[in-house]
């Protein structure tokens, strides 16, 4: 059962990145099963409005390389979850 939503995806991406990076690297079609192996269970759309509303907090306490870090977000695990 998923219980995890947005909020705790981001927390884990801030405070211990690790599982999540190692996901990112994984193909595409992958992605989705192992985000929700992990016990996550918010949609792609549940994901970007949560960054859009905390964009101003979250742009100061997390960095993940050049560019608009939601677009990172969610090029890395976003997309796959449609």
């Amino acid at each position: 059962m998923c219980t995890l939503d947005a909020k705790d995806f981001v927390s884990e991406l801030m405070r211990a990145p690790e599982r999540l990076v190692k996901i990112s690297q994984m193909p595409e079609e992958e992605r989705r099963g192992a985000i929700r192996a992990l016990g996550y269970g918010f949609t792609s759309r549940e994901l970007d409005d949560y960054i859009c509303y905390y964009a101003d907090m979250l742009r100061d306490d997390l960095y993940l390389g050049e560019g608009d870090f939601r677009d990172i977000i969610m090029e890395r695990w976003g997309n796959c979850l449609d």
